[in-house]
C-alpha cells in the first residue's frame, strides 16, 4: 500500500525541466500550499492545492529536488556571483583552474558553482579534482615567497 503524504507548508514547484511531464506545462513555477499523494499499490496523482482551488496531476513517478537555491548571500562582495547567486568560476571568473572564483585561492565546487551540473556524483568529482589545484595555488604562493603561505608537510613515513 502507498503510503500518502501531506505538505502543510507552501511548496514551489517547478516542472519545467521535466520533459516528459508535458501535460503539466501550465503549471511551471506556480506555488501550491497544500500537496498530497495519492494512490493505491503504486502512485496515481499529486494533489496540489492552489489559492483559487485544487489541481490533480496524475503522475506514475515523483521526482523531488531540493536545495536548488544557493545559499550564497555570505559571498556577495568576496567572489562574484551569477545573477541567481552562483558562485562564477572557471572561464567565467578569468580564472585558469574550472574552480577558482573571481577571488585567487577561494574555489568552489558542486551545486554553489555557476553552471554546475547539480548532481552528487558531480559535486563528488569536483571536490577530488580540486584539491591538486589547491595545491598548486599554495606551492605557487610558497614559490613566491608569500607570507602566511603553509610550510610544506612533513610526513612520517615509519608511522604509515
Amino acid at each position: 500500500m502507498l503510503s500518502l503524504a501531506h505538505v502543510p507548508r507552501p511548496v514551489a514547484i517547478d516542472l519545467a525541466p521535466v520533459e516528459a511531464a508535458a501535460a503539466c506545462a501550465h503549471l511551471p513555477g506556480r506555488v501550491f500550499f497544500d500537496t498530497a499523494l495519492e494512490g493505491g499499490e503504486r502512485l496515481e496523482a499529486v494533489i496540489c492545492a492552489e489559492a483559487d482551488g485544487t489541481v490533480r496531476i496524475g503522475a506514475g513517478a515523483l521526482f523531488i529536488m531540493i536545495g536548488a537555491a544557493p545559499n550564497t548571500d555570505w559571498l556577495s562582495g568576496l567572489v562574484e556571483l551569477d545573477e541567481k547567486g552562483f558562485v562564477k568560476t572557471g572561464a567565467d571568473a578569468g580564472a585558469a583552474s574550472p574552480y577558482e572564483t573571481t577571488h585567487p585561492g577561494i574555489f568552489a565546487v558542486g551545486d554553489v558553482r555557476a553552471g554546475s551540473v547539480k548532481r552528487v556524483a558531480s559535486s563528488v568529482g569536483e571536490g577530488s579534482v580540486v584539491v591538486s589545484a589547491i595545491w598548486s595555488h599554495i606551492e605557487a604562493r610558497r614559490q613566491a615567497g608569500v607570507a602566511g603561505a603553509p610550510a610544506p608537510l612533513e610526513r612520517d613515513n615509519a608511522a604509515l
